[in-house]
C-alpha cells in the first residue's frame, strides 16, 4: 500500500529509506508513458516497452524497458529533489521527452540498430568510447538539440537516441526544424530504418529490470547528502590512485589511444559473468574522463593476471562511488 507522504514531516522523510517509500507511479507519469505508446501505434513499431521506479532515467543494454526517477511518484518527492538539488528531470509534460528519448535504446535493443550498416555509417559505432571531455558545442548544427545539455553530442548512442527523439515527438516538425541543419541527414537515416522495422516484430524482448527501488537500502536523507557531493566532485582519491598505476602520464596527448586501451579493459571486465554490459559502459565513461584530466596515456604493460587485477580494483572503487551516489 502506498505512503500518504504528507502525513510525514520533513525531518521523518529524510530517515525513510528509498526502498521503504512504498512508491507507485504517479498520474502524470502513467500519463506521459500512455501517450508515448499512443505514438509508437501510429508509426506501427510493434513495440510495448515496461517501466519501473529506480533513481535516474535510463534503458539498460539489451533490455527494452526503461527506469524512471523515483522522485516522480510523489509531489512532495518532486519538492524536495528540486529544493535539495536545484532540478527535478522529466518533471511534468516534459516526462513525454524523456520518454522518447528512452525509446530511442529501447527501439536500438529491440531491434538490433546498433549492428545495423546504415545507423553505424551515419550515427559511428556504439562501441566507440564515451569522449575524454564532455564540452558540448552549442552552436554546432551537425547534432539535434532535444534534452537539456546538447545530449545528442555525448556519444553516438546519446546522437541517435536523441535523433529518434526528435523523429517520433509529434510536436516537432524536424522537416522544417532541422531543414538547413547537416543533423537533417541523421534524422532522414532514423526515419528510414523505422520505415524497414514498421510492423515487424522485435528481435529481442527482454522485460529484465536492473536497480528497481526496492533495492535501495539508502535513506532519503543520504541520498541528498550524496548525491550533493556527487554534484561537487566525483571521483575519490583512491580512484584516482588506481588509475595512476594502471596508466602511464603523458604530457603529449595528440597521441592518446583510447580505443586501444578500452578495448583491454572491456574485455577484461567481461570475463566476470557477474559484471553487466551496462556498468561497463558507464565505467568506460567514467574512466576516460578520469584519465584525460589526469593526463594519463597508456596502460603500463605487464603480466595479464596483474593487469586484470589493477582493472578489477578499479571497477570495484567505480561500484563504490556508484553506490554512494556518485553517477555519470
Amino acid at each position: 500500500m502506498k505512503y500518504d507522504l504528507s502525513r510525514f514531516t520533513e525531518k521523518e522523510l529524510l530517515k525513510l529509506r528509498l526502498c521503504d517509500l512504498k512508491l507507485n507511479p504517479s498520474p502524470f507519469i502513467e500519463e506521459a508513458f500512455f501517450r508515448a505508446q499512443k505514438v509508437l501505434q501510429q508509426k506501427q513499431i510493434l513495440i510495448k516497452p515496461h517501466y519501473w521506479i529506480s533513481e535516474e532515467w535510463f534503458c539498460p543494454d539489451g533490455v527494452t524497458g526503461m527506469a524512471f526517477p523515483f522522485y516522480l511518484c510523489d509531489p512532495i518527492l518532486m519538492e524536495m529533489e528540486e529544493r535539495y538539488t536545484g532540478e527535478v528531470e522529466g518533471v511534468g509534460d516534459k516526462a513525454v521527452k524523456y520518454i522518447f528519448h528512452e525509446l530511442g535504446h529501447v527501439i536500438d535493443n529491440a531491434y538490433l540498430l546498433r549492428q545495423h550498416p546504415k545507423r553505424v555509417n551515419t550515427f559511428g559505432s556504439s562501441f566507440m568510447n564515451y569522449p575524454t571531455k564532455y564540452k558540448p558545442k552549442p552552436y554546432s548544427k551537425k547534432f539535434v538539440q532535444y534534452l537539456p545539455g546538447y545530449y545528442a553530442q555525448a556519444h553516438p548512442e546519446e546522437d541517435f537516441a536523441e535523433s529518434f527523439a526528435v523523429w517520433i515527438d509529434p510536436k516537432v516538425n524536424w522537416r522544417l526544424k532541422y531543414k538547413n541543419w547537416p543533423a537533417i541527414k541523421k534524422l532522414k537515416v532514423v526515419h528510414s530504418l523505422m520505415r524497414e522495422i514498421r510492423s515487424t516484430q522485435p528481435s529481442v524482448i527482454s522485460r529484465g529490470t536492473i536497480d528497481p527501488i526496492n533495492i535501495y537500502k539508502i535513506t532519503l536523507g543520504d541520498y541528498y547528502k550524496r548525491k550533493k557531493r556527487r554534484l561537487k566532485s566525483g571521483y575519490s582519491r583512491q580512484f584516482d590512485q588506481y588509475l595512476k598505476r594502471l596508466f602511464i602520464s603523458s604530457k603529449n596527448m595528440y597521441d592518446f589511444d583510447f580505443n586501444q586501451n578500452n578495448e583491454i579493459i572491456y574485455k577484461a571486465l567481461l570475463q566476470n559473468k557477474h559484471i553487466k554490459k551496462y556498468e561497463v559502459h558507464q565505467f568506460i565513461k567514467r574512466l576516460t574522463q578520469r584519465r584525460y584530466q589526469l593526463r594519463l596515456n597508456q596502460l603500463r604493460y605487464k603480466n595479464k593476471k596483474q593487469l586484470e587485477k589493477d582493472i578489477i580494483h578499479v571497477y570495484n572503487e567505480f561500484i563504490l562511488l556508484k553506490k554512494d551516489y556518485f553517477y555519470f
